[in-house]
C-alpha cells in the first residue's frame, strides 16, 4: 500500500484516539504509575529506583517522568504516549503485509479493525502497561520474522532494532517474555542461513535476556510482591501463587 495512504490512516487513528484523552476517569493502578512518575520529576536522583522498589519494571515510568518534566501533566503525557505507541501498529500491519506479500484488502481491513478495536480504545485511554507491552512485543516478533523472510542484504540495522524492542518489552513488564517463544521459533527456522548471521541473532536474544534478568534479580523481592495484582485478588503475587497451585492440585 502506498505510504501516503498509510499516513492517512495513522492521522485518522491519532485524531480519533487523542480526542478528549484526559476525560476518562483515572484507574486505580494508573494513579500509582503517575504518582511514582511525579516523584521522579521532583527528585530524580533520590527516586531513580522508585518503580523497582515498588515492584514495577521502570522503562514506561521513566519515559512518562521525562515527558512530565517537559510538559507538566503526567496524566496527559502517559495517555498520549500510549496513543502514539498504539498508532505504530498501523505501520506494523503494513510491514507485516509487505513482508508476506498479502493483498491490499487485508491491509485495509486489519488497519480499519484496530482503529475501531474496543480493546485499543479502552487501553489507550488509561496510563497502564498493556499498550506498551503489546506494541513492543509485536515489533520484536515482526523483526524476528523480517530477519528470516526479508530480502535485505544487511541484517545489522534490524538486529539492533530487535535488541531495542526486546529490551523495551522486558523492561516494561515481565509479560514481555510471552512473545519470546514465537521469536525464538522464527530464529530457529533460519538455521540454513550463514552461521555468522545465526550467531548474531542468538547474541541479540541473550543480551536482551541478560538485561532483563539482571534487573529482575537485583529487585526480585519487590517485583515478586508487585501490588499490581491487588485489583483482582487483593493479594501480592507471592501470596496468591501458592493458592493457585493448591487449587490446581485439588482439581
Amino acid at each position: 500500500m502506498k505510504l501516503n495512504i498509510i499516513f492517512l490512516f495513522w492521522f485518522l487513528f491519532l485524531a480519533l484516539y487523542l480526542h478528549n484523552i484526559t476525560d476518562f476517569p483515572v484507574f486505580e493502578d494508573e494513579g500509582q504509575y503517575l504518582l511514582l512518575a511525579d516523584q521522579i520529576t521532583k527528585d530524580p536522583v533520590k527516586n531513580f529506583y522508585i518503580y523497582l522498589q515498588n515492584g514495577l519494571f521502570p522503562l514506561y515510568g521513566y519515559i512518562v517522568a521525562i515527558g512530565t518534566k517537559i510538559f507538566g501533566d503526567s496524566l496527559a503525557v502517559a495517555r498520549v504516549l500510549n496513543v502514539f505507541l498504539a498508532s505504530s501498529l498501523v505501520f506494523w500491519i503494513n510491514s507485516i503485509t509487505k513482508l508476506f506479500k498479502l493483498p491490499i484488502i487485508f491491509t485495509v481491513s486489519a488497519i480499519s479493525f484496530i482503529i475501531i478495536s474496543p480493546i485499543l480504545i479502552m487501553n489507550t485511554r488509561v496510563a497502564l502497561l498493556d499498550i506498551p507491552i503489546m506494541v513492543f512485543t509485536a515489533w520484536y516478533i515482526y523483526l524476528s520474522a523480517r530477519l528470516i523472510y526479508g530480502e535485505d542484504k544487511k541484517h545489522h540495522p534490524y538486529l539492533l532494532l530487535l535488541l531495542f524492542f526486546l529490551c523495551a518489552a522486558f523492561l516494561t513488564k515481565p509479560t514481555g517474555f510471552f512473545g519470546l517463544p514465537a521469536a525464538v521459533l522464527l530464529m530457529m527456522l533460519s538455521i540454513k542461513e550463514r552461521k555468522k548471521t545465526v550467531y548474531l541473532k542468538i547474541l541479540v536474544y541473550l543480551i536482551a535476556l541478560a538485561v532483563a534478568f539482571s534487573v529482575y534479580f537485583a529487585f526480585s523481592g519487590q517485583i515478586k510482591n508487585d501490588a499490581g495484582s491487588s485489583l483482582v485478588t487483593h493479594l501480592s503475587i507471592s501470596q496468591f501463587i501458592p493458592q493457585i497451585k493448591q487449587n490446581l492440585w485439588l482439581t
